[in-house]
């Protein structure tokens, strides 16, 4: 996350004020104040000082944020404190209040608090309750928050190197990786467990540490299926809902709703006809 004094002093830095001397000038602020905001965001990988001058990374989500940035003139409170990663979740889906919170792992009210202002300057546009990026007024706000949603997935510790990252929270990151470690498994990975045997091609993992329940393996199964497009995977999925529903039906995700439309035997893009499904799952004892 960004803090308001960090956007306001990488704008400046790319404005042209990329020496300690300027930024104290520019920013009205305390040299040591300057070196306390730019020691953060080099710690962030966003610049580095070198020579005496301030050098901003070469990485293309911090090429978009200066382009955004410049659009705010001077006010960053839309996107500071958690509204950067409330645009990351809104590139991917639109979502609603609740669902940001759960993502992001900022208070409610704060959340609220960021949507409020992207509405007034309308970087957001509502529709049935979720918030998605207003993609024609905010272009650059847009391609911004897909390259940071990226950035964020790809380079997050908690992952192998190399993986293939599904979901990212603060308390959560589910991925998938062709080695064997020693970390928790889940999602596919755990279906033998539960009664549907499978052959993967991955190994599905989640940074828990601890023993999972039929609906954490189902929701990191949504996670999955959310961002591939893979039919098998997702016909498999909904055979693990179908056999635990009960248990499942508490379940909060969009994926979860489209199997209900599914199990209408209504057609839905992404996904094979019941009457396919119904024969799949017939092989494992479960009745649809």
């Amino acid at each position: 996350m960004f803090s308001n004094s960090e956007l306001k002093m990488l704008s400046e830095v790319g404005k042209g004020s990329n020496t300690p001397f300027l930024l104290t000038e520019t920013e009205n602020r305390t040299k040591a104040q300057i070196y306390k905001v730019l020691k953060s965001l080099r710690k962030k990988e966003i610049l580095r000082l070198e020579e005496g001058r301030v050098i901003i990374e070469d990485k293309t989500h911090i090429i978009l944020l200066l382009n955004v940035l410049r659009r705010l003139h001077g006010s960053y409170e839309a996107l500071s404190n958690g509204g950067t990663e409330i645009t990351a979740e809104l590139a991917i889906v639109p979502m609603s209040i609740n669902e940001l919170t759960e993502r992001i792992g900022v208070n409610r009210t704060t959340v609220s608090r960021k949507i409020k202002k992207m509405e007034s300057r309308s970087m957001v546009i509502r529709e049935n309750g979720e918030y998605s990026l207003n993609r024609e007024v905010w272009p650059d706000l847009a391609e911004f928050a897909v390259s940071y949603s990226l950035y964020l997935k790809n380079n997050d510790h908690r992952a192998i190197r190399g993986s293939r990252v599904y979901h990212v929270s603060k308390d959560l990151i589910v991925f998938s990786n062709d080695s064997a470690a020693d970390l928790t498994r889940t999602a596919f990975s755990r279906y033998e467990e539960f009664g549907i045997k499978i052959r993967l091609r991955t190994i599905y993992y989640c940074n828990l540490k601890r023993d999972l329940s039929v609906s954490d393996v189902f929701l990191h199964s949504l996670y999955v299926i959310a961002d591939n497009e893979d039919w098998w995977l997702r016909m498999m999925a909904l055979i693990f809902y179908a056999k635990y529903k009960d248990e499942l039906k508490e379940t909060k995700h969009k994926m979860k709703n489209e199997m209900d439309i599914v199990l209408t035997g209504s057609g839905v893009k992404g996904w094979v006809p019941l009457q396919e499904i119904r024969e799949r799952a017939d092989v494992y004892g479960v009745e649809l």
